[in-house]
């Protein structure tokens, strides 16, 4: 390729990104289309001269990019834009996936938490399930083929081995297969090294990668067990693993390929099984109750972060998170849940001039409504202290709040779904100053359930880990989201800005709950 030209007459050159032993990758304008838009340009060559070589690498080609192009249309599969031949060279041109590869966050020494392993897996799979339905082993799963991508930190596949096949062009011919490398190292079980690879393989390599997460060793460093194979078990000092997961994470690397999971699907059935506690009918858990949801709303909106994009990630996150961290969740959403409750029917008893029970009861001057109000009060009171004992949520005040993280509604849905949220604790029998001191701006139900939640942060070393783990690759750190919870209010022109920053073509409507999506 001739430096500054611009291939097939529209792709310029912008600047090198990477260089293998086949070939080189570009990052390229697309002078064509409006604005220029990036892309990347894969420059891939017969590593042997010879035209029989040339001939059969040629059609090996195009066969590979019409799988890229049918596997282009899943959306953690970059897209095929074109594929072409200029000076007896091949030439690729994808979708530019902006974001990092796993090899920025699996470095040597640093153990990663189960939750992020799940979340690593579950994505995966999924698109790895969709490469393996359409007949295709990709062959080379390791962390510089993941990419995260930025705007919401979803896993990519890349690279699917135009180059792999050229490698098998070369074998087939010369017969040397010593001389050609197809997979990478501690990536690649034995039938691929021996040039017979399988759907399993792909599930071992995805499996290395999980094992290397949890104990920041690199794969040919992980230890093996009595009977040579791989296990959670033998791995130092990580955090706590849960059973089920070390037993999906074992059998997807055992050393047998028919001892394994056979296809991606099957291993992401097993994942979804464990996730909803044995109940496969279900295919993904919402571990959050709608008091939750409102508080991650409010922790990322007081701070300096592109909000929506933010808020999909956490959404992601929390479809990932285990049992065990889901009662963390639930139990510190339930104390400030109930914290928050028990300050308002305070202050209510206060306003009403009931902190004296003793005295109210014989005082003459003391109204029998005056009374009644004061015995509702005091049996809510009571009822939240019992409520506070069982660290819990009833299952009513839970419904379906969740989509308060989806940024798609109009600015006044969210206010709406707010209203709903304390709607969704009356009985109905509350006296009208009670549901007013609820629903007060400051001081008010939500306000302080997220001051209660910020002090549960402070308290509790696992619910701060928790948190860490589910800001991981966003803009938020546990530190400014917990300042952010102690001054909760929220303003319907304050989010209007903000989600104009992100999300310029929003609906704001304040006459409809229409909402638009992105």
């Amino acid at each position: 390729m001739e430096e500054n030209n611009k291939l097939a007459g529209r792709y310029q050159i912008i600047e090198p990104l990477s260089k293998g032993a086949f070939g080189q990758t570009f990052l390229a304008a697309d002078n064509h289309l409006p604005g220029n838009p990036v892309c990347v340009v894969k420059l891939l060559s017969p590593i042997i001269n010879d035209p029989e070589i040339f001939q059969t690498a040629a059609r090996l080609f195009n066969l590979e990019a019409e799988t890229l192009y049918k596997l282009g249309n899943h959306d953690q599969i970059p897209s095929l834009y074109a594929h072409f031949k200029q000076k007896e060279e091949f030439y690729l041109v994808e979708e530019y996936i902006e974001g990092h590869t796993l090899k920025n966050e699996l470095t040597r020494g640093k153990k990663l938490s189960e939750s992020y392993v799940i979340k690593l897996l579950r994505d995966t799979l999924e698109v790895l399930g969709f490469v393996h339905q359409n007949k295709v082993i990709h062959r080379d799963i390791k962390p510089a083929n993941l990419i995260r991508r930025k705007h919401d930190g979803k896993i990519i596949l890349i690279d699917f081995g135009a180059v792999k096949n050229f490698s098998n062009a070369a074998v087939t011919i010369y017969g040397k297969p010593e001389t050609i490398s197809i997979g990478s190292a501690g990536y690649i079980p034995d039938e691929q090294q021996k040039g017979k690879p399988r759907f399993s393989s792909d599930i071992y390599a995805l499996g290395i990668i999980c094992l290397q997460a949890l104990s920041g060793l690199f794969p040919l460093e992980l230890p093996k067990n009595d009977q040579g194979e791989y296990c959670c078990a033998k791995l130092p000092d990580i955090k706590p693993v849960t059973s089920g997961l070390a037993e999906i994470i074992d059998k997807m690397v055992l050393a047998n390929y028919k001892m394994r999971y056979q296809t991606a699907n099957e291993a992401l059935q097993a994942l979804e099984q464990l996730l909803n506690g044995g109940n496969s009918s279900s295919t993904k858990i919402e571990p959050i109750s709608g008091f939750l949801g409102w508080i991650l709303l409010m922790g990322a909106i007081k701070n300096n972060v592109p909000l929506v994009p933010t808020l999909q990630q956490l959404i992601n996150s929390l479809k990932y998170v285990n049992s065990s961290n889901k009662k963390v969740l639930e139990k510190a959403s339930a104390f400030a849940l109930v914290k928050a409750q028990q300050d308002i029917a305070q202050e209510y008893r206060r306003e009403i001039g009931g902190l004296f029970p003793s005295i109210n009861k014989i005082s003459p001057f003391i109204s029998q409504q005056k009374r009644e109000e004061i015995a509702w009060v005091n049996d809510k009171i009571e009822q939240l202290k019992y409520q506070e004992s069982l660290e819990k949520i009833n299952s009513e005040m839970t419904d379906c709040f969740n989509s308060i993280l989806t940024m798609g509604d109009s600015v006044n849905e969210i206010f709406s779904k707010r209203d709903k949220l304390i709607q969704s604790l009356l009985s109905g029998d509350e006296p009208l100053l009670y549901i007013d001191l609820l629903r007060k701006e400051k001081g008010g139900l939500l306000h302080l359930v997220c001051f209660y939640f910020a002090e549960k942060i402070k308290s509790t070393e696992n619910l701060r880990e928790l948190l860490s783990d589910l800001f991981f690759n966003t803009s938020l750190s546990v530190e400014n989201f917990t300042n952010s919870l102690t001054q909760s209010q929220l303003d319907l022109q304050q989010l209007k800005q903000k989600l104009l920053q992100d999300l310029p073509t929003i609906a704001f409507s304040t006459q409809s709950n229409t909402t638009k999506k992105q």
